[in-house]
């Protein structure tokens, strides 16, 4: 049986970062997802498996701030937890821990750039071949693109060093489909050893894979205690050596739908006896109940639900209730381009957040804005759209050209808060409107709550409302003064 190999060409999937900030309707772009795709080992925390090495000018390390915790991103992380559960939920920052763990870089400077420096790159990894004597752990290289726009041959040198060094290495470069096998070592390799040495796995137990360590992951482990099934591990995005050997305790993985992930998870599931399922992801009442049954009914245990999850379940319900003549006072944007509608109705595409589907079940209506080139593509993408809307009543589906055009229908719209994965974006606080992007997202009965009432929240604030008209833009580019 072959590895899982690299996926081709698909033309629903983002292959660089120039599908963000490159393409001519990239004003018409709120998702970037081609920047997501480029960052999504940014997701993942291999930090205890490997020593990091980067081939780069130093201001490719500068681009966020670097403190103790991040300050400003360019774009909002869907993995990240700075909204749903506070700025320090995840990151437990150690001095030093950071300087084991941190990066040595041959920090490129104007000089090599123009005139051209090989013996930096080998100087770096003759510093990477000394931690690796040290520590044990193997390299993981990251070219970047300084090396690659200058024409420097860094890959052949890489592979020249790791025949005669012998250490183990990765090899990353800046697109996405690099990072593809970049784990195929640990996920496939050392798991089928792990598998060979645990010959039985524990009953009515399973491994979590995909899902953050988090409040959300404590809160379904519980609903899943409650209902007889042990959690064994939680691993992607956390991955040690330690929760790869200990995955065959289980006897089923249960994956969370994300296609950035997919790859990690066919690696994961090559060659396995473990079983390995994919429900939607439990987000919403409705969907976490359906979760909890999707991995019940694997184990036999048809309609186990216990009466403590039931319990649960009304309570969230009640408190949704409740929020209603808030939510009814509320309604929501989002812009897409007609080639992006798959985001809005294909979860795993929108990192397994049913952004439509859990909006509609908390009861906010939606205004959907989408970038078309004629009436033919207006048509499809609004079809495609209106047939996931389970109350095409509550919804509105307008098509736009240009960007005038794109303005025009966000400042005239009701809704007081528009998605976009993007941290400061004016292309929506200068006509007033809030933003909510995949972190005010929330798993299980208690985050369907909390996000409702973020939401809520959000619509009610009318900061933007009320500046908007210092906060427009000339035709430069720069703010325009205004009256209040």
């Amino acid at each position: 049986q072959p590895l899982p190999s690299e996926p081709g060409e698909e033309e629903d999937k983002p292959s660089s970062l120039l599908d963000s900030w490159g393409t001519g309707d990239a004003w018409a772009d709120f998702l970037a997802w081609g920047e997501l795709a480029r960052e999504q080992l940014d997701s993942m925390d291999p930090g205890n498996i490997f020593s990091f090495i980067q081939h780069s000018d130093s201001e490719c390390l500068h681009v966020n701030p670097h403190t103790g915790g991040s300050v400003v991103w360019l774009i909002n992380h869907p993995w990240e937890n700075r909204i749903r559960h506070g700025q320090g939920s995840q990151e437990k920052f150690d001095v030093a821990e950071a300087l084991e763990q941190g990066m040595i870089t041959s920090e490129l400077d104007e000089d090599d750039i123009v005139l051209g420096n090989p013996q930096k790159l080998k100087r770096l990894l003759a510093a990477g071949e000394k931690i690796h004597r040290r520590t044990g752990k193997p390299l993981f290289f990251s070219n970047t693109c300084t090396p690659v726009v200058i024409g420097e041959d860094v890959e052949s040198e890489v592979k020249r060093f790791a025949r005669r060094s012998g250490c183990p290495i990765l090899y990353l470069t800046v697109t996405p489909r690099s990072m593809v096998n970049v784990f195929n070592d640990v996920l496939v390799k050392r798991r089928l050893r792990a598998e060979e040495e645990t010959p039985e796995s524990r009953p009515n137990t399973v491994n979590l894979v995909g899902f953050r360590q988090d409040p959300e992951l404590d809160h379904l482990r519980s609903l899943l205690g409650e209902c007889g099934i042990e959690v064994n591990e939680a691993i992607i995005p956390e991955l040690t050596y330690d929760l790869v050997d200990n995955l065959p305790r289980a006897g089923l993985n249960v994956l969370y739908p994300n296609a950035q992930w997919q790859h990690l998870y066919e690696q994961l599931m090559y060659s396995s006896r473990l079983r390995s399922i994919q429900p939607p992801a439990p987000f919403g009442i409705a969907g976490t109940l359906n979760w909890l049954e999707r991995v019940l009914s694997e184990f036999g245990m048809n309609g186990a639900l216990s009466e403590k999850v039931r319990l649960r379940a009304g309570e969230a319900r009640e408190a949704i209730e409740r929020l209603r003549e808030r939510i009814a006072r509320c309604r929501l944007g989002i812009v897409v381009r007609s080639s992006q509608a798959r985001y809005l109705t294909d979860p795993s595409q929108s990192w397994g957040v049913p952004l439509v589907g859990m909006l509609e079940e908390l009861g906010f209506g939606l205004d959907v804005f989408v970038k078309v080139t004629g009436r033919q593509d207006a048509a499809a993408a609004a079809r495609q759209i209106h047939s996931f809307f389970r109350q095409p009543q509550m919804h509105v589906i307008k098509a736009f050209k240009d960007f005038d055009g794109m303005l025009e229908r966000i400042r005239a719209s009701s809704a007081q808060a528009f998605f976009s994965a993007h941290f400061f974006d004016w292309r929506l606080t200068s006509c007033g409107k809030g933003i909510f992007s995949l972190q005010h997202f929330e798993m299980g009965f208690r985050g369907a709550v909390r996000t409702a009432e973020r939401l809520v929240r959000l619509c009610s604030t009318p900061f933007y409302d009320r500046l908007s008209c210092y906060l427009q833009r000339a035709k430069a580019g720069t703010f325009r003064e205004g009256e209040p």
